[in-house]
């Protein structure tokens, strides 16, 4: 470098001597006193100080200028306070140089990234001398590998780390390993492997403490490596490595479980899951979970919690005994053989067991049905099968159907001694969020068992609808346009006065409605809901078809007056159309028609407004089917 810019100078003083200019200019960078400078890169700002310039500086333009060492230009500080503030820790390590310089205006090549070798003026600058800067790589620490180490501490063991290496390439002029608490006080200082293997934790009490290995510079009490001072303090340059875990425990404790044993019946699509199992005494270990083993041993489960115990469905596991058992131990779970599939009669290292809780679990008897004409409920209910024992509802499994009419289920296990004991079969439909055990109103099918079977249906449960008739009539009663009549249904009798009920049908029991349609475009679109056939339906006073000037007679039926659905804008012409009534769950599973409608009509196209038309039997009178023992 210093050939580098007896070069520059040469350079400066031709352009002083030779310019064609006869007002020569005189130009004088001056004198650079301070440093030289030494710094370690370790992350952390370094700054120079103290630097000056003398007063003989002459020229019209003045900076300082940071090169490499071979003349790159890295900054051009414009004043000291500029110089004062550039971060040396930034660079790779190496040598860089501080210049001033003085210059005119014309002056090329004093640029950020161009080399100082390059500058060129058709007048002259002058340069300073230069202040070295050495910015060394500073200490590297390397990587720690080994352990964690865990030792059960009081027992007269002596416990010492093995198998500790520093890995990577450290630098540094001076090492040593450090041994801090938590809180990263400084327990002790090793000064090399052998020492730190030699060294016995088993009186340090229970607690943690982290291996470190630092590499520095300078005196180890001028960085403040000293015993109980804290590591997170040192300062000066040094290099810190990774910690290792060294966990100093108690020898754990199980405890003891309390609850059951248990008796499940496997194999019946209902959960099973224990409860009201606790821990006595006092249990120690840092890790803990429960075991669900085989009766020979072979772990089917590893619940972490009790909750996650509780929650375990164990009616999959098939017939047979398992055991539930609880652990304490210190370490990986893979380390003492805690996995799924393994045995804990092969269980190492740190641990302690507690007794067992026994589980019974019970192939169940096989209930299969064969039922046809089953609808899709949607995602919000479920078909639910129930056995009468003894005059109580015993619960045999919930299942959906596919819009194919398809059960997700046909086969069901119960307990043996129950179905042997069952008298009847029910059907009903639930939510599929059911917060109540049991049956709701709407039950669909019920059926007496004769040996291994029931023949159930719905008539002998919502109704039988086999001389069921009905009566409509078109007319729009609940507005005063006479243009419109075609447009509304109701199910009435007018053709003597005063009129009676259109619908002879029977009544339902709680958990079922009636509900009148009117089939636009091939989309159903209701007429209301009902219970008694004599009365107005449930929306006779707020149906947003009506007319407004009032609610119509006193019968199930709707005016299409106003608004619009399924695409088409009211009033709207009902000839053509197909009228029907449905039977409904109550509360009902879809806003479309239930599966069973007793009664259904074309409306002719040249049907007259307020004249009688008789409906005949609808598509679907009943549901049934066999239940299989």
């Amino acid at each position: 470098m210093k050939k580098l810019f007896y070069g520059v100078l040469a350079l400066a003083l031709s352009f002083s001597s030779c310019s064609d200019d006869e007002n020569v200019v005189e130009l004088n960078a001056g004198t650079l006193t301070g440093g030289p400078f030494t710094f370690f890169k370790d992350g952390k700002p370094d700054m120079v100080s103290g630097i000056s310039i003398d007063d003989n500086v002459k020229g019209s333009n003045t900076s300082f200028i940071i090169t490499d060492d071979a003349g790159v230009i890295l900054g051009l500080p414009p004043n000291l306070a500029a110089l004062e503030g550039v971060d040396f820790d930034e660079p790779d390590p190496g040598t860089c140089y501080i210049w001033y310089i003085a210059y005119e205006n014309d002056l090329q090549g004093l640029e950020i990234g161009k080399n100082a070798n390059d500058l060129k003026d058709p007048r002259s600058f002058d340069l300073s001398n230069r202040i070295d800067v050495n910015r060394q790589g500073g200490p590297n620490a390397g990587t720690l590998t080994g352990g964690p180490f865990t030792f059960v501490v009081g027992d007269g063991t002596v416990d010492n780390v093995s198998g500790i290496e520093v890995t990577g390439t450290p630098e540094g002029t001076n090492s040593s390993f450090i041994i801090t608490d938590e809180a990263g006080k400084i327990l002790g200082l090793p000064g090399d492997k052998a020492a730190l293997e030699s060294a016995d934790l088993d009186g340090a009490g229970v607690g943690k403490c982290f291996i470190w290995y630092i590499r520095y510079e300078g005196e180890a009490a001028d960085i403040g490596l000293e015993a109980d001072k804290n590591a997170t303090d040192l300062e000066g340059v040094f290099s810190l490595s990774n910690s290792i875990e060294v966990n100093r425990v108690a020898a754990p404790v199980a405890g003891t479980l309390v609850g059951g044993p248990f008796n499940f019946l496997v194999g019946d699509g209902v959960v099973d899951n224990v409860s009201g199992i606790s821990i006595t005494g006092t249990s120690v270990g840092t890790n803990s979970s429960y075991i669900i083993t085989d009766d020979a041993g072979k772990i089917l489960g590893l619940p972490p919690t009790l909750a996650a115990l509780e929650g375990a469905n164990l009616d999959g596991a098939g017939n047979g005994v398992c055991l539930i058992w609880y652990i304490r131990y210190e370490g990986e779970a893979a380390d003492i053989g805690l996995e799924a599939d393994k045995n804990a009669n092969d269980l190492k290292g740190i641990f302690s067991l507690s007794n067992s809780i026994t589980v019974n679990r019970t192939a169940a008897a096989k209930l299969t049905l064969d039922i046809a004409g089953l609808e899709n409920l949607g995602d919000d209910f479920k078909y639910e099968g129930w056995i009468i024992v003894n005059g109580a509802p015993v619960t045999t499994g919930v299942f959906s159907v596919n819009d194919m009419g398809e059960l997700s289920q046909e086969e069901f296990f119960v307990d043996p001694t129950m179905l042997a004991d069952a008298t009847k079969f029910v059907l009903s439909i639930e939510p599929t969020v059911d917060p109540d055990p049991a049956p709701a109103d709407t039950k669909l099918l019920i059926g007496d068992f004769s040996g291994s079977s029931a023949s159930v249906s719905s008539v002998d449960m919502v109704g039988d609808f086999s001389t069921s008739t009905g009566k409509y009539i078109l007319a729009t009663p609940t507005d005063m346009d006479a243009s419109n009549e075609f447009s509304g249904v109701w199910f009435l009798d007018n053709s003597a006065m005063p009129a009676t009920a259109g619908l002879d049908l029977p009544t339902l029991p709680a958990g079922w409605k009636y509900e009148g349609w009117v089939v636009l475009g091939g989309t159903p679109v209701s007429t209301g809901t009902f219970v008694d056939p004599a009365a107005a339906d449930d929306n006779a006073a707020t149906s947003p078809y009506k007319g407004a000037d009032n609610n119509g007679p006193g019968y199930p039926g709707e005016d299409y007056v106003m608004g619009s659905a399924a695409g088409v804008t009211f009033p709207t012409d009902l000839r053509g159309s197909t009228v029907v009534i449905s039977v409904e769950p109550s509360p009902d599973n879809s806003p479309a028609p239930f599966a069973l409608k007793p009664l259904a009509h074309g409306v002719p196209a040249m049907a007259a407004d307020h004249t009688v038309i008789n409906m005949g039997a609808g598509p679907v009178l009943s549901i049934s089917g066999t239940v299989t023992r």
